[in-house]
């Protein structure tokens, strides 16, 4: 067989060069030397191609009635009613901050994929719940209903009350038992297992992976004439908002009104030295407590506390007028 040329060779070692990322780089003598082409970042969240669908998305397609990305490209399931979860994908996310002492130190957390709700519940969504366990809205000071539930018992909901009961506002004056009980009720009723989310779920969905501030990134609720949360009488609603009310202010995956409006129940019992000696992989909380962890911040309250690494506790007994709750999902 014929021998091949010098130009075939050259030739043949420059389409490798090109298979392998391997260029030529001349210098000033015009001779050539090889680099190889800088190696991108490992990506902390995995990027789903198009078309391509995670195991946890696939888990319900048959269940919800719509899936599809969302403007942001992740992936929602719509389940009617008014409940639409967005697909958190697994990775890290930077957990806590330095700003106070109970949110220290800051770390690396990884979690698993998991689903949270674009939306806190809404007094539609509860009420449904009310009505077929035998409750009674906005009171529910019945004994006999299926989950004894009281909510609204305090000095402050009957006083704001009449204004927080539209059907798309968020339901509020509902404890942590309360919560717990509604969660029970919708996993029965749709064979998917929802939740609260646990304190790690919530700051995640909240800031992304990049340690952002506030959902919407470093600027704070009020910037350039423009309100990015409910947090005070300023932003054209006295109270409580319809949920979605500011979509400029939607965290990174596309979940709304995750700073201000109503403080939100986590799963956790609350621990102020909870981060120093935390697991580093799917964090649960601690064992037992007395409190558990509220996040978000609500219209009541002040702009500091709708960061989203802002942690605050409540009796998990407490029925308040600026409590409410989102719901999270997992296929584990």
């Amino acid at each position: 067989s014929p021998t091949p040329s010098e130009t075939d060779l050259n030739r043949l070692i420059k389409a490798v060069r090109r298979h392998l990322g391997i260029e030529p780089k001349k210098t000033t003598k015009g001779t050539e030397r090889t680099i190889v082409k800088e190696q991108p970042e490992p990506v902390k969240e995995k990027i789903q191609e198009p078309g391509e669908m995670p195991e946890d998305v696939e888990a319900v397609k048959s269940i919800a009635r719509r899936v599809y990305k969302n403007e942001k490209g992740f992936w929602r399931a719509d389940y009617g009613d008014g409940i639409v979860m967005i697909y958190i994908p697994p990775g890290e996310f930077t957990m806590g901050s330095n700003d106070y002492d109970r949110e220290k130190p800051p770390h690396q957390v990884y979690l698993d994929g998991y689903w949270m709700g674009k939306t806190v519940v809404t007094v539609m969504q509860y009420m449904q719940f009310a009505k077929n366990t035998n409750s009674h809205y906005p009171e529910w000071l019945e004994k006999g209903n299926k989950y004894n539930i009281k909510t609204g018992s305090d000095d402050h909901y009957k006083k704001f009350g009449p204004a927080l009961t539209g059907d798309n506002y968020p339901i509020v004056g509902v404890s942590w038992n309360d919560v717990i009980a509604y969660c029970k009720w919708l996993t029965e009723k749709t064979s998917l297992k929802f939740r609260l989310p646990t304190e790690a779920q919530w700051e995640k969905a909240a800031r992304g992976p990049d340690g952002r501030e506030y959902p919407w990134g470093k600027h704070p609720p009020y910037h350039e004439k423009k309100y990015y949360a409910n947090y005070d009488k300023e932003d054209k609603f006295k109270y409580t908002s319809p949920v979605g009310s500011f979509p400029g202010g939607a965290s990174p995956y596309g979940l709304l009104d995750m700073a201000g409006n109503v403080w939100e129940w986590c799963n956790d019992w609350y621990d102020s030295d909870y981060y120093k000696n935390s697991p580093d992989k799917n964090p649960q909380g601690p064992e037992s407590g007395t409190y558990r962890v509220v996040r978000g911040g609500s219209w009541y309250r002040y702009a500091a506390e709708i960061r989203c690494a802002y942690r605050f506790y409540y009796a998990p007994s407490l029925r308040y007028f600026n409590f409410g709750f989102r719901l999270c999902q997992d296929n584990h």
